[in-house]
Parts: C-alpha cells; structure tokens; sequence
C-alpha cells in the first residue's frame, strides 16, 4: 500500500499540534474514507493522541499517519497535499482508485482538521 502526504500537507498538519511532536510522540492524524456512491470517496483527517488499534500505522514528513483499516483499500495510491491560491486554501486528495466525481476540484477543507 502506498500513501503520501507532500511536504506541504506535513508541515499545515505538525502545525495544528499545540506542542511540538518528537519521535516518541504518538500523537499524529488518522486519515478516513468512506465511500459515497454519489460523489466518489469522502475523505476526513483527524488529529489524534495515538492509534486505535486497528490503525495501520505509517510515517512521512515527522508525522505519524493512522490509516482506519476499514478504509485501507480505499486509500491506496492517495496523494494528499496543502494548497493555498488567493483566498481558497485546503487540503486536496487525489486518489488514482476513485471512481469519477464532481470534478470541481476545490479543496476540501481549509486550515487544520478537528
């Protein structure tokens, strides 16, 4: 399974800790999808103080990614990635594996996940 998350959507996620994370922090984001036959998939970011433990646990960037074992298949070859242009910012998911959807291309949602 491959997933990644660029530089960008690292260092927007690290940001939205109140403290700084070192390496035996388990604090990190678990990374969702359900998949919404109308739309394609719906993805959510959640940070969170440590796994569940049916997480499957990964590492980029210094940020510790829990991946829902429910969504895995889901997820693989998912790109997530921080933009800013003007005044719309967000983070974006582009997944090789989902089926067509809206196509309107605007970030899901703008600064840091709850």
């Amino acid at each position: 399974m491959e997933i990644t998350f660029t530089q960008k959507a690292s260092v927007k996620l690290l940001s939205c800790f109140d403290s700084k994370i070192d390496a035996s922090s388990q604090k990190g984001v678990r990374l969702s999808a359900t998949n919404d036959s109308c739309r394609g998939f719906e993805y959510k970011l959640k940070l969170v103080d440590s796994p569940s433990p049916d997480d499957i646990i990964y590492q980029q960037n210094n940020l510790n990614i829990y991946l829902d074992s429910n969504s895995a298949s889901y997820l693989n070859g998912l790109v997530v990635d921080f933009v800013e242009a003007g005044s719309v910012s967000g983070f974006t998911f582009d997944n090789p594996a989902a089926p067509e959807t809206c196509g309107c291309g605007k970030p899901v949602s703008s600064g840091c996940p709850k």
